[in-house]
C-alpha cells in the first residue's frame, strides 16, 4: 500500500508540474534569476508582506498591505518583477487549494 502511495504522489508532482500556473512560474522564475538585483527586490517584497500577512492584526492589515504596495510601487511596476510574484502567487494558490482539498478529504484537524 505504501508503495502504491509513493508512486501516486510521484504522478500528482508530475501532473502539478505541467499545470499552467507551475510552467508559469518556472519560466518567470528563470527570467528573473538572471537579474540577481530584481530577484532580491521581489524576494524582499514577499518576506515584507508575508510578515504583514502573519503578524499585524486584521483590521489593520489592509492598510498596511497598501502602505507596502506604495512603498514599494516602483520597484513592482518592473515588469520583470511584478510577473514573478504574480506568477509565484498564482502557483502558491493551486498549492493552497490542493493541500485545503487534502486536508478536508482527510477530515485532518
Amino acid at each position: 500500500m505504501y508503495a502504491n502511495i509513493v508512486e501516486e504522489v510521484n504522478g500528482f508532482v508530475a501532473m502539478l508540474k505541467s499545470t499552467p500556473e507551475y510552467l508559469e512560474y518556472e519560466k518567470q522564475r528563470k527570467c528573473i534569476a538572471d537579474y540577481p538585483d530584481l530577484k532580491r527586490a521581489a524576494d524582499s517584497i514577499r518576506e515584507q508582506n508575508f510578515h504583514i500577512q502573519t503578524t499585524v492584526d486584521r483590521d489593520k492589515l489592509a492598510v498596511e498591505v497598501m502602505h507596502l504596495a506604495y512603498d514599494r510601487s516602483e520597484i513592482y511596476r518592473k515588469g520583470m518583477v511584478h510577473d514573478y510574484l504574480e506568477a509565484e502567487a498564482s502557483f502558491c494558490r493551486l498549492m493552497r487549494d490542493v493541500l485545503n482539498g487534502l486536508l478536508n478529504g482527510l477530515d485532518f484537524q
